[in-house]
Order: C-alpha cells, then structure tokens, then sequence
C-alpha cells in the first residue's frame, strides 16, 4: 500500500515540475520577444538616445514672448542637449521679440515653428544636427562660410583640434604667406571624444556642421560679422566662429556674442 500509494504523489509532483518548466520557458520566450521585436529597443537603464528620437521628444507648452530667436533656440539646445549649428545672424534673429506660445509639441516641430517666425530662416534636420540657416547668406558671396575649403583632413583628433585644423586649412588657402593661426580651444571640456572628418570642396559651414554632428555635444556660432551690409570683418588667420560644447556652463558664452554681433536700439530691447 505504501508503495501504491507513493505513486500518484510521484505523478503530481512530476507534473508540477513540468507546469512549472513551461511557465518558466513561456515566460523567457515573452520576454524575448518584447526585447527583439521590430520596432522595439530594450529598456536599458541609461541607454542613449539617437538624435530622431530627441527630436521627436514632446516637450512642455512654450511661451517664448519677450524673447529673442536666438535666445529660445540656443536655450532648447542647452536643455535638450541637442547639437545645434547657428549659421547666421540677423538683426531680426538677435534683437526681435518673439510672441509665440506653443502647445505642446515635440522639438522638432517647435523649432520649426519658431524659425518660420523669423524672416529669411530655415532648420534642417538632415545631418543630425539642428542647422538654422538664412537661404540668402548661403547665396552671398561676401559670407565667410561660404568660402569652399579645396581639402579637410582629420584623424582621430579632439573637438578643439579639429577646429583650430579648419582655419589653418582656410588659412594656408586663402593666404600662402600666412604664418600662422588659431582656432576655438575649451580645454579640458572635450573629454575623450576624437573627430574624424575626410571632406573635399565643402564650405566652411558645411564641415563645421560635420564636426559638431560627430561631436554630437555641441554648438557653433558665428562670432564676427560677416557678409552683407555689416561688410566682411574676417581675415584668413581670425577665427570667425566658435564651437561650444553642450555644458550649461557655456549657454550665456553663446549667448553673448552672437547678441553683440547685431547691436539692438533702446526700443528693441526694451519689448
């Protein structure tokens, strides 16, 4: 009888262990699928986003009233740690008030928004970065970041490396006889990051765009005037912009010389 007995208790406790293995193996199966799906990306403590998926970011209702262009841009940049490229400057874009308030939108669409207030500006998102540009400044010939560098070389060199690299390159083309120049340096804020840029007949716009996309933490900006009725106040061997990188230390460095490049009358200011 014990030995009767026995058996059924073998049986349940078998198929309890088998009930329990197929839960078990159900359960992985779950979970593999909804971490390899199309479409989704596991949910990894910490993991980066890509710069689509920072543009497509909701963020809060916006009132930019009282504020300029550029402060609005360069302060969304900052706080969404998106690199961002301000090819130029007009007196609209640095002392005009905004009256925008905007519901919520994502980044993307703000920005838009915003640059189709301001007259002649355009964003583009193709490079992955934030290019707000003037069609009319790529088409004047007095503009400084138009100029075509014949050969841009980079390997492995920090952000201010590669920098400083491009207006010794727009040096020793426009002036053979240059004996030296300089470029943008925040030392010790670069950290370990190494830009490798190989570019050929680019603009000067055009490869500064390409190393604040690879940087992906940072911002340039014009910080001379140039082209237009301001004239061209730029020589081969001075640099004519700086890239900044994307530390909340540096916003009102941005800020400050891109404001001063379009002085605003009294009554400008004050709206």
């Amino acid at each position: 009888m014990w030995t009767e007995g026995r058996a059924p208790q073998k049986g349940v406790s078998l198929r309890i262990r088998r009930t329990n293995v197929f839960f078990l193996l159900a359960g992985c199966l779950g979970m593999a699928l909804m971490f390899h799906a199309p479409g989704r990306r596991p949910l990894a403590a910490g993991h980066p986003r890509t710069f689509q998926e920072v543009m497509q970011t909701r963020i809060p209702p916006l009132d930019t009233s009282g504020k300029t262009p550029i402060e609005v841009w360069l302060h969304l940049a900052y706080k969404y740690k998106v690199p961002m490229a301000l090819e130029h400057v007009s007196k609209g874009a640095a002392c005009e008030r905004l009256r925008l308030r905007l519901p919520r939108l994502t980044l993307r669409a703000a920005l838009e928004r915003i640059a189709s207030a301001v007259p002649d500006y355009r964003v583009d998102f193709s490079m992955g970065i934030v290019d707000i540009y003037s069609p009319r400044a790529r088409a004047d010939p007095k503009n400084p970041f138009n100029v075509v560098v014949r050969k841009f070389d980079v390997d492995g060199m920090g952000t201010h490396m590669a920098d400083a690299q491009l207006l010794c390159a727009l040096s020793r083309q426009l002036d053979p006889t240059s004996g030296g120049c300089g470029g943008s340096i925040a030392g010790g804020q670069w950290g370990k990051l190494r830009i490798t840029v190989h570019l050929a007949n680019k603009r000067v716009y055009e490869i500064l765009n390409a190393i604040v996309a690879q940087n992906g933490k940072a911002v340039w900006t014009p910080i001379r005037p140039s082209g237009g009725p301001v004239g061209t106040n730029v020589t081969p061997s001075t640099n004519f912009w700086y890239i900044y990188p994307l530390d909340p230390a540096f916003l009102s460095m941005a800020l400050e010389p891109v404001e001063t490049l379009r002085p605003c009358g009294p009554v400008e200011r004050g709206r």
